[in-house]
């Protein structure tokens, strides 16, 4: 599954590293799916890495998002973020 974000003015939005457990990314993977905030979800090179999109429409949702919701998903070792908020997002730039 491929998709990028559209700029959206009123929306924060971040991409989350996730390294997780051998063999566990399709659960990881079906977990995330659930998660209404997560918008795109891509496999990575590496050692079981997946790359997901996040958008809400504040930086607490977004930080609520991943902390509450992704980090907590049985089989995730650990998660790297990369917030691009409102105020990274200059015209003509694209998440």
């Amino acid at each position: 599954m491929s998709k990028t974000f559209q700029v959206e003015e009123d929306f924060e939005k971040a991409y989350v590293l996730i390294k997780c457990k051998t063999d566990s990314e399709r659960y990881v993977l079906d977990h995330l799916g659930l998660i209404t905030n997560v918008k795109e979800v891509e496999y990575t090179t590496g050692v079981n890495y997946v790359l997901v999109g996040v958008k809400a429409d504040t930086i607490e949702r977004l930080h609520e998002t991943i902390v509450s919701e992704i980090q907590k998903i049985p089989m995730i070792y650990s998660t790297t973020t990369l917030i691009c908020g409102q105020a990274c997002m200059g015209e003509g730039n694209e998440l």
